[in-house]
């Protein structure tokens, strides 16, 4: 009951959102209308969507279902370990190209910092789908690694999987120094982008809303069809006018993480 009591009470609620976080919930928890409002969240409303999995298994269940399209990973049956088994945190090639898991101004430092945060002592076991991206991984003394941080692009949404729930050990004399400052990121990297003006077939948002000389300016720009569906493949350029003339013009590039962004 309780979740039912703070789940948005209609599809055009959740739409308003930006991001959902899902812990170790089981989806029979919902009713089956709101898991097709959270599938047409990211999928269509390009929302951002992160599952941080647990030892009770109940994300495992979410593949099961409808929404499994939206994991982007699939589960690993593996044989519990006999004693406590630590797993140190590994960035990945491609976690390393992330400003959302920079905890470290320089990327030398930051790599070398990841392996000696706290160890998590629970990781479930999981295999990338085609298309996904592992951005960090959990390796045991045994030299056993195992994808911890996985990133897919979902239809015009994201989705980012967790296979540990244990970054509250990051707090360990330190606060929230590194615990606060990557949830912070990962949050604004994968949630749905903001746009201050929209209607029915364009988006348009920009990082400012106001720039001084020699400032770099973010332009985001989402378009949509006629049946209101998202453009992929699109390509939009910018102009940029002065005194009603055109002074530069250039071709925006595709956001890996929000497709038709």
């Amino acid at each position: 009951g309780s979740v039912q009591s703070v789940f948005p009470k209609t599809r055009d609620e959740l739409i308003t959102y930006d991001l959902v976080l899902l812990g170790d919930l089981s989806p029979a928890r919902l009713k089956p209308e709101q898991i097709d409002w959270l599938v047409e969240f990211v999928e269509k409303r390009g929302g951002g969507m992160i599952f941080i999995d647990g030892s009770r298994g109940h994300v495992a269940e979410w593949a099961k279902i409808k929404s499994g399209a939206l994991l982007p990973v699939e589960m690993v049956a593996r044989q519990a370990s006999a004693g406590l088994v630590t797993y140190t945190w590994n960035l990945e090639a491609d976690g390393g190209r992330l400003d959302a898991l920079r905890l470290s101004e320089s990327p030398s430092a930051n790599a070398n910092l990841w392996s000696t945060l706290p160890p998590a002592r629970w990781t479930a076991s999981v295999r990338p789908l085609t298309g996904a991206f592992t951005l960090a991984t959990l390796r045991s003394a045994g030299k056993e690694s195992v994808p911890a941080m996985v990133f897919r692009p979902v239809g015009a949404g994201a989705v980012l999987y967790l296979a540990s729930d244990e970054l509250w050990r990051w707090r360990y004399q330190v606060a929230d120094l590194y615990h606060q400052r990557l949830w912070m990121q990962l949050a604004s990297w994968v949630a749905a982008p903001p746009f201050q003006a929209e209607d029915k077939k364009l988006s348009l948002g920009t990082d400012h809303l106001r720039y001084a000389s020699g400032e770099q300016a973010e332009i985001r720009v989402r378009m949509r069809n006629e049946k209101g569906e998202m453009i992929l493949d699109g390509q939009p350029r910018a102009m940029l006018m002065h005194q009603g003339a055109e002074v530069a013009t250039l071709a925006l590039e595709p956001d890996p993480s929000h497709a038709g962004v």
